[in-house]
This record gives C-alpha cells, sequence and structure tokens, in this order.
C-alpha cells in the first residue's frame, strides 16, 4: 500500500477550511512554514509522520483520519490556548494568563472544601 500524498493534502485543506483557520495560522501552530503547508496541501511535497501529527494535533483530527479518512476529532486543550496566545499582544497574554491561573486555584479551592464536607 503506497501513501497518497495529493490525498493526505486534500483531507487537511478541508479540515482547516471546515475549521476558518488560515493557512498561516496552521502552519505556525504546527511549527511548519507555511510555504511548505501549501505544498503539502497541494500534495506537490511528501511529508512525515511526525509533521503530519503536528498538523492534526493543530485542527484538532486524529493521525488516522489524515491518514485513512476515517474522521475523529481529538481535543487538544493546550493547543487551543496556543492559538489565542498566537493573535494576543504581550500585556493581553499576560492578563489571560492570570485570570487563567486565578480560576484554576479558585476551582482547585473550591473542590478541595466540597471534599471536606
Amino acid at each position: 500500500m503506497s501513501i497518497n500524498y495529493q490525498i493526505i493534502g486534500k483531507r487537511i485543506k478541508e479540515c482547516r477550511y471546515e475549521q476558518h483557520i488560515k493557512q498561516e495560522t496552521l502552519a505556525w501552530n504546527a511549527e511548519i512554514s507555511a510555504v511548505y503547508l501549501s505544498r503539502v496541501e497541494n500534495g506537490k511535497n511528501k511529508v512525515s509522520l511526525g509533521t503530519i501529527a503536528r498538523i492534526a494535533e493543530a485542527l484538532n483530527v486524529s493521525v488516522e483520519y489524515l491518514l485513512f479518512g476515517d474522521k475523529v476529532y481529538v481535543e487538544y486543550p493546550y493547543r487551543k490556548l496556543h492559538t489565542v496566545f498566537h493573535d494576543c499582544s504581550d500585556n493581553e497574554q499576560k492578563i489571560i494568563m492570570d485570570a487563567v491561573l486565578g480560576v484554576a486555584i479558585a476551582i482547585k479551592r473550591s473542590l478541595r472544601l466540597n471534599m471536606v464536607l
């Protein structure tokens, strides 16, 4: 069985369109260049399994879907935060991080109190 890189590229592009993700954003999240991603999406470049895994994670789909077509969405919570931070200034990132840490502390305290009761 040979790998059909054109079909893999087509699936990547379809997922990106469905999720309204710009090519540059997906490339940045997958830690590859936008030019390389474009060539992958158009079936002009072979892509390594490691790169497919990073693209799948950035798209919240399984590697299996990109390779075989069985669509399964996988939740990667840290990737979402990474995407949010990408479009924020340093000051906005600090505010968001402070808010997240505050919420995390409050949740942990609340759970501990409820366990004691």
